[in-house]
């Protein structure tokens, strides 16, 4: 799936760089395979859930918190290997400090959002984890309880980017 959304990815926009980050638990051949098809790889250690004692699966974990830490990027796209684009992304990189969509009810889901980068915030997630609760014990609940407050943001429009109805810093 990750050279599908690579692939994809370098039609829709082969200026906006690819990135996977990938921790220990990827092989090296892995990661020279990824290389070999010009995905850039940045290696981040894996931050495991608090709640490892009852959430044992590999997806129970933290580490998409590292995304707020690569200062070097004006704005960040997000998105699990199991999501396939199928338009332009561009007016994204657009719609604010965060940005996701909700699921259901009030909780966002955490394998599509924009995020800009801020190490202010990086660290103070790090220095939350296992204080604020996670409904399902992963970064999703994490991030739901970090960002509570986005089920009360306004809508993003991508169509008029530069005409937002509403100011905020965060959009839904």
């Amino acid at each position: 799936m990750k050279l599908s959304l690579a692939y994809r990815m370098s039609e829709l926009h082969p200026t906006i760089p690819y990135i996977i980050l990938v921790t220990e638990d990827i092989s090296p051949e892995s990661i020279e395979s990824l290389e070999q098809h010009n995905i850039s790889v940045l290696p981040f250690h894996k931050i495991d859930t608090p709640y490892l004692p009852t959430h044992k699966a590999r997806k129970y974990q933290y580490t998409k918190i590292h995304l707020w830490s690569l200062t070097n990027y004006t704005s960040i796209c997000h998105m699990d290997l199991d999501v396939l684009p199928l338009a332009d992304l561009s007016s994204l990189f657009h719609c604010g400090s965060f940005c996701a969509s909700f699921r259901h009810s009030d909780m966002f889901n955490s394998g599509v959002f924009v995020l800009r980068p801020n190490m202010t915030i990086y660290e103070d997630m790090v220095q939350k984890i296992g204080q604020l609760y996670s409904y399902d014990g992963g970064d999703q609940g994490f991030l739901n309880s970090y960002f509570h407050e986005l089920k009360f943001a306004p809508m993003f429009d991508d169509v008029n980017v530069d005409r937002q109805r509403y100011s905020s810093s965060m959009m839904t």
